[in-house]
């Protein structure tokens, strides 16, 4: 057998973390933008209640164990007084300019016991040296600042924004991070793959594949090969596990509009069975509004949910149950404790739980002890249910945590059985519990609408060029608009990186358009709408519409 992919240090720490928090907060909170351009006023940033200690405090009530705040966006707005810069909170009226919202965040972060992590974003879209030699000094100044005043951080977030247009000196970026933040781990893909400790998932929606292996090839980071990002690779050349990025919001930033949008509980609850229950962590943006404060829609929706999961994940139901099967050493699969383990005598067992009375339940979790790789290979949960043995949960994945929710049954004994491993199984833990029901969340209201008539839309037309930003992800599968004097067009969606998706479609003049998407498109907050003509017509859009039917 070839030696097993196993973690380095700071992936076993990221891996015990559980839930994280992205706050994403800035220029773009003030000017109603996802994605700003860097032109934008530095006196519009103005948190006049700005309290980060509100922000870590409800997400420690919560049970998130980390925190990572958008330090720098991609309009090069930064929440410091970098020396480097002049487009900062030092030309704000925030404070008098005096303000430093890293130094409330990180502070905050330690008196709540929370860990800091920074994102800065590698696309500077002010800054005159982006996509020249000379910015990587730049970024490596800034870099250099966020890593030495702050205290320790413990994640650096990095994405590919503006990658396919510049050429970041990843080496040198990420062996700054090594030299000033030992510990931290860094989220990343494309060229910074092999520096990387955590991947991206392949979506924005909040779920990861299953399978979802902490193992995957390189170059499937190098390239963005969705699905394998999602599923990752059981015989994987690098050992780098998921971390599933979504917002509580449609958007990634604060917009009022959307006070009525916010996740329920039971939506985030579905949020932790597929991603915490998929072997992946959760990374929950929870975006702080223009006073600078989480808005009380997200407090009360994120404060239930952490509420909900500690009381429903407090009683392990088969602590006391009569135990056969297995080995010794069982006592450590219900024990509680995350370092201790029950390490298999053989490749396959099974450990049978017999309750003193029937026993209401509906979720399963499991935990590999993933410091020794994936030995798990296929396992299998079962119950006694009446007379007859029923299948609760199978697969191949087990990992740091596989969680699986089936409809309530009455048992009176549930049988845990690995079936495939390719060296001795080590298993954390073991439990079975009982979710209480939650109320069904309230439908955001959006089929039959014009997408575009949202407050939050913007459209920006350039040349040929149609841009369409809707201010968070939201469903599609129509557009419709005036073919007047319009030949083709072409539609290109934007997949968090780049476009992709593009489909060139003739249409007859003075007709109307209505294009019908292959499948909804359920992930962009972002089209294009390129128009293509002989050159003796010069057709453009007009009267564009977006649905979904």
């Amino acid at each position: 057998m070839d030696r097993l992919l196993t973690p380095n240090a700071r992936q076993k720490e990221w891996l015990r973390r559980g839930l994280t928090a992205f706050l994403h907060f800035g220029m773009n909170t003030f000017t109603g933008q996802e994605w700003g351009d860097g032109t934008e006023d530095p006196k519009c940033f103005n948190p006049e209640k700005l309290d980060c200690r509100q922000w870590v405090r409800v997400l420690k009530e919560a049970g998130f164990g980390t925190a990572i705040l958008t330090a720098k966006h991609h309009d090069g707005f930064c929440l410091w007084q970098s020396a480097y810069t002049e487009h900062s909170v030092k030309n704000s009226p925030f404070k008098n300019g005096q303000g430093d919202i890293v130094r409330e965040f990180t502070d905050a972060c330690r008196e709540y016991g929370l860990k800091a992590g920074i994102y800065l974003s590698p696309w500077d879209r002010h800054e005159k040296t982006w996509g020249k030699p000379e910015y990587n000094d730049y970024y490596v100044n800034q870099l250099t600042e966020l890593l030495t005043r702050y205290g320790e951080i413990w994640e650096v977030w990095w994405d590919g924004a503006g990658s396919t247009e510049a050429k970041y000196d990843w080496t040198r970026w990420a062996t700054t991070v090594r030299r000033l933040q030992p510990n931290a781990v860094i989220f990343g893909s494309l060229g910074a793959t092999p520096f990387v400790d955590v991947r991206w998932v392949g979506n924005e929606r909040g779920f990861a594949g299953k399978p979802c292996w902490a193992t995957i090839d390189a170059s499937s980071l190098e390239t963005e090969t969705v699905s394998e990002l999602n599923q990752g690779k059981v015989d994987g050349n690098r050992f780098i596990p998921a971390e599933v990025d979504v917002s509580i919001r449609p958007g990634w930033f604060y917009k009022k509009e959307q006070d009525e949008m916010v996740r329920s509980p039971k939506n985030l609850v579905g949020l932790w069975l597929t991603s915490i229950g998929r072997n992946a962590g959760l990374l929950l943006n929870v975006p702080p509004d223009k006073n600078g404060l989480l808005a009380d829609a997200d407090v009360q929706s994120l404060t239930a949910f952490g509420a909900y999961i500690r009381e429903n994940t407090r009683e392990n139901l088969l602590q006391g149950a009569k135990v056969t099967g297995g080995g010794c050493g069982l006592d450590a699969l219900t024990d509680g404790k995350e370092d201790t383990f029950f390490k298999a005598s053989e490749n396959e067992f099974a450990v049978e739980y017999a309750f003193e009375k029937p026993t209401k339940c509906n979720v399963v979790k499991m935990e590999e002890m993933l410091d020794f790789g994936h030995r798990v290979r296929e396992y299998r949960v079962s119950a006694l249910v009446g007379t007859k043995w029923k299948t609760l949960a199978q697969g191949e994945c087990l990992g740091n945590a596989c969680i699986e929710k089936f409809d309530e049954i009455t048992a009176t004994a549930v049988k845990f059985s690995v079936t495939k491993a390719v060296d001795l199984p080590c298993i954390r833990s073991f439990g079975v519990y009982r979710f209480e029901d939650l109320p069904d969340e309230k439908p955001v209201e959006i089929k039959g609408k014009n997408l575009l008539d949202a407050p939050f839309v913007s459209v920006k037309q350039e040349g040929n060029v149609i841009d369409i930003n809707l201010g968070g992800v939201f469903p599609f599968n129509l557009l419709t608009m005036d073919g007047k004097d319009l030949h083709a067009y072409e539609v290109r969606i934007f997949n968090g990186t780049d476009f992709d998706g593009s489909e060139k479609i003739c249409v007859h003049y003075d007709k109307p358009v209505v294009h019908r998407f292959k499948e909804t498109v359920d992930y962009a907050y972002r089209i294009q709408i390129i128009v293509h003509d002989y050159p003796e017509r010069k057709g453009k859009p007009r009267g564009v519409a977006l649905y979904l039917e």
